[in-house]
């Protein structure tokens, strides 16, 4: 009886998660949100990747597990090499917090990612190698899926 209580308590808990991260975000200063790019040319500039998009579902194949589909628009000259960046925390970039999940081809322009833990909101970015350096884009937000999963025993075939 105690463990379902806990276990009711921590359900209530991890609906309520994106709900107050979204409260903390429209409450702090707006230079104050996101984070800034290691480095970034021009808006808009030939180089800089962009249009970054992420679309979340749950896995029709391993229940409770999230999936994430991140595109973005790669840019076309002289880029050498591809990568893309992912942190937990809001200033991961700036505080070496991140993991590079990806090295992509450089026509590549979509990554599918598995490895988020549920409800966590995660910031990620593409960079680029140019012959000036790595190029960032801007960093967008994701928030991982919080995924149902049925804990009912298939039933046994009749004998």
């Amino acid at each position: 009886m105690r463990a379902a209580s806990y276990l009711q308590v921590a359900c209530v808990l991890l609906a309520l998660l994106p709900a107050a991260r979204a409260q903390i975000d429209e409450a702090r200063p707006p230079d104050d949100r996101g984070t800034q790019p290691e480095r970034k040319l021009e808006p808009g500039g030939s180089q800089t990747p962009g249009a970054l998009r992420v679309a979340a579902r749950c896995s029709d194949v391993k229940l409770g597990k999230g999936i994430a589909e991140f595109t973005w628009a790669s840019p076309t000259a002289e880029v050498q090499a591809q990568r893309i960046d992912i942190s937990m925390f809001r200033d991961g970039f700036q505080t070496e917090r991140f993991e590079t999940v990806a090295r992509v081809p450089t026509a590549q322009n979509r990554l599918v990612w598995d490895d988020a833990r549920p409800g966590i909101n995660y910031y990620w970015r593409v960079l680029v190698l140019t012959p000036q350096g790595w190029i960032s884009s801007e960093t967008a937000r994701y928030e991982a899926p919080i995924c149902p999963v049925d804990f009912v025993e298939p039933s046994q075939p009749p004998r």
